[in-house]
């Protein structure tokens, strides 16, 4: 497909960048009807629908980005796409949803985002420690390993008791729209990728930071679909839920997959100093809302706080182009 796409002028790649991302986003609007559905039918909590079958949905861009940059021997897309992804999640993502409905932060949030937190600091070491400034296999294998767990404990959390009325619809419907519209979502990303790709090529831009904002951010549409619409029809735990459990999966499934394919990731210097710091200072920024949230949510003040660090973020790497 690349090949196909480097064929095309500019001005039409934007246009079919733009008719992608109304795909991905009418298609995340649905996919949340559904996951929902379902959520109700097997008396699962929203959130944890959000943090296991939503979130799987929309990392699979990611893994697929990870996957293909990996193949092709660009270790800086693949890390930087990753890294990138975590950080727009928590700042962007999250200020966006804050500012058009309600963010909720229970209790099962804030063990996610420790949880989140604490993988963060153990890539961060492994990487530090590492000669060659690589993820080890073995913590990719570690990681995958700990993925089990992950959701045996996500799937503990049964649905509050709520009086939803169930559909009428049958389950294996929903799964299956669900699974067509995620499919529908990946086949979006999945363009919009490549189109990227191709453009920060004729412009000349950094691979490393164009793969750590514009494709992190590109990738990341689905979650941002997620929470704009979930949030819009009162859905916040499953939005919530979907950007923890993304970046944890992140970690999990894309960062170990990418590891354990490459016989050990490779961090460059730029997505080391970079990505880290702006992670674990973002990540400090939203535990300190967690505890200091008297009404147990992300207000918008707190929101346009983390939509404004997403933007130093954005400054900090053109720096760096």
């Amino acid at each position: 497909m690349t090949n196909i796409l480097f064929q095309v002028p500019s001005v039409f790649l934007m246009v079919l960048f733009l008719g992608c991302l109304w795909m991905i986003s009418s298609s995340a609007d649905r996919m949340i009807d559904q996951a929902l559905e379902i959520s109700r039918k097997l008396q699962i909590s929203e959130i944890a629908t959000g943090a296991t079958i939503v979130a799987f949905g929309t990392v699979i861009t990611e893994l697929a980005t990870t996957i293909v940059a990996i193949n092709q021997h660009s270790p800086d897309i693949a890390v930087g796409n990753a890294m990138g992804s975590m950080v727009t999640n928590l700042s962007i993502i999250v200020g966006i949803g804050a500012l058009t409905g309600v963010v909720p932060i229970s209790r099962l949030v804030t063990y996610k985002t420790l949880f989140f937190s604490s993988l963060a600091i153990l890539v961060f070491l492994l990487t530090f420690l590492s000669p060659t400034s690589q993820l080890p296999r073995i913590a990719g294998i570690f990681f995958l390993l700990l993925t089990p767990l992950y959701l045996w404990f996500t799937f503990k959390t049964k649905a509050a008791t709520e009086t939803h009325t169930a559909a009428s619809s049958n389950f294996f419907l929903s799964l299956f729209k669900l699974c067509f519209f995620i499919a529908l979502i990946s086949l979006g990303a999945g363009i919009i990728v490549p189109i990227i790709d191709i453009l920060a090529q004729r412009f000349s831009l950094s691979e490393g930071i164009i793969s750590a904002t514009v494709i992190a951010f590109v990738t990341n549409a689905p979650e941002l679909s997620t929470m704009y619409h979930a949030t819009k029809k009162g859905a916040g735990d499953l939005a919530v839920g979907n950007v923890i459990g993304a970046n944890i999966l992140n970690i999990l499934v894309v960062l170990g997959i990418g590891s354990i394919l490459a016989d050990g990731l490779y961090f460059s210097p730029e997505n080391f100093y970079l990505q880290f710091p702006s992670l674990l200072l973002i990540v400090l920024i939203f535990l300190a809302f967690i505890f200091n949230s008297n009404k147990h949510q992300i207000s918008k003040k707190e929101g346009i706080v983390l939509i404004m660090s997403y933007a130093i973020y954005i400054l900090a790497s053109l720096f760096l182009l």
